[in-house]
């Protein structure tokens, strides 16, 4: 998961992947509670959130309004972005049609290289505790 953070929190940002995490987690409390949303009343809960979470942010933290939409589009994407990282299953196309309003420069084909990524770092990091493990062993 740390992995996932670490991918986006470089394109994106830190404090945006932030949002976007919280939006992710508010999310999975509203489809436990209403589980047939359909993907555009998905997609206004998300929108709706992340203003709520971005104008939260700025109170808290005194920052710019200035900013609000762009930010608000950014982290709404990101939150897209980061529940297809997680879930294995995926339609390309209907994800490229939905992010495309919200962050038009990326390219979804980048998540299958953010998935590969992420996977390659797992298998590092298991390869070096391993091999920590057979010289502290030895």
């Amino acid at each position: 998961m740390e992995n996932v953070f670490a991918v986006l929190s470089q394109q994106f940002g830190l404090q945006t992947v932030i949002k976007a995490v919280v939006v992710c987690v508010i999310m999975m409390i509203v489809r436990k509670i209403k589980p047939n949303l359909s993907p555009k009343v998905e997609i206004v809960i998300r929108l709706a959130l992340s203003v709520l979470i971005h104008v939260l942010f700025t109170i808290i933290t005194n920052g710019e309004f200035l900013t609000v939409t762009k930010d608000v589009m950014c982290i709404c994407g990101v939150s897209m972005i980061f529940s297809a990282i997680i879930t294995k299953n995926y339609d390309k196309e209907e994800l490229k049609d939905t992010i495309k309003p919200f962050l038009p420069e990326f390219d979804v084909d980048k998540i299958d290289e953010y998935k590969e990524q992420i996977s390659q770092e797992k298998i590092v990091a298991n390869e070096t505790v391993e091999n920590d493990r057979i010289s502290i062993g030895s």
